[in-house]
């Protein structure tokens, strides 16, 4: 390109050859002038056509590597739907086992599954590339608008959902149900210790099954599980709606290469 320029530059001073020597001399002094600036331009072009080239191909980058984290989150969400759809059907037949007449096995069933299971499975997503990308400015570079918008929809979505369930599992109404069963001496914890010990526990069983003879503490017992299983409810439902709906056609799947194969094994 340069050297076309000092082509077409030579042949204008061939044709319309100054008369005095110092006029060549100017002509020549901006022909050389101009041929720089435009080598500078066209250095400057270049250098930022590929840098930009740069930056697009280190954000696309991340954004698979991003995707493939939503896909172990996914499975990780999955899991722990999974496991509270489990608790809840336990606590449907403590439920349905719970009557003031209830035998000694019956009693045994319904302190395991309320007080005996484990609870719900935390799920929170790795942001470290999201957060990365946001604080690098990688994020805004993403050129596939629909792309970026579902991802931020993600993590607002379960921030947002995050913040409920923490609100309700804090609350005060969940907190006064939770601790009335112990503070009105309807069970004890060396009873639900003896049950989780497999040890024989027929004054935990007479105790309880008075306690709940009384309509009122009852009652609240019921409460009680019932806000456990609203709880479990809350998070089957908040993960489905991120699983099934936030993260449709999200996550990609993770290439296992043979090193990583070697690894493992």
């Amino acid at each position: 390109m340069i050297n076309l320029f000092r082509k077409i530059r030579e042949r204008l001073l061939t044709d319309n050859r100054p008369s005095s020597p110092a006029g060549r001399y100017l002509l020549y002094a901006i022909g050389e002038i101009i041929l720089v600036v435009c080598g500078i331009l066209i250095a400057i072009t270049l250098n930022n056509s590929n840098h930009s080239k740069q930056l697009i191909e280190n954000s696309d980058s991340k954004l698979v590597k991003l995707r493939q984290l939503l896909y172990k989150d996914s499975i990780s969400m999955s899991l722990g739907i999974n496991n509270s759809k489990s608790i809840i059907a336990e606590i449907d037949t403590a439920l349905t086992l719970l009557h003031k007449d209830l035998s000694y096995s019956d009693y045994k069933i319904v302190i395991t599954k309320i007080f005996l299971i484990p609870g719900p499975r935390q799920y929170i997503p790795d942001r470290s590339i999201y957060d990365e990308m946001l604080s690098s400015g990688d994020y805004s570079i993403i050129t596939n608008l629909e792309l970026k918008g579902k991802i931020t929809e993600f993590y607002t979505t379960f921030d947002h959902f995050y913040w409920i369930m923490n609100s309700y599992g804090e609350s005060s109404e969940y907190s006064d149900l939770r601790s009335a069963i112990y503070r009105e001496d309807i069970i004890r914890f060396k009873y639900v210790d003896e049950i989780a010990k497999n040890q024989e526990s027929s004054e935990g069983y007479l105790h309880f099954k008075k306690a709940i003879s009384d309509e009122s503490k009852y009652g609240k017992f019921e409460n009680f599980v019932y806000a456990r299983k609203i709880f479990h409810e809350k998070i089957v439902l908040y993960n489905e709606i991120l699983l099934n709906r936030m993260l449709h056609k999200l996550p990609i799947e993770p290439k296992i290469t043979k090193a990583n194969n070697r690894s493992e094994k």
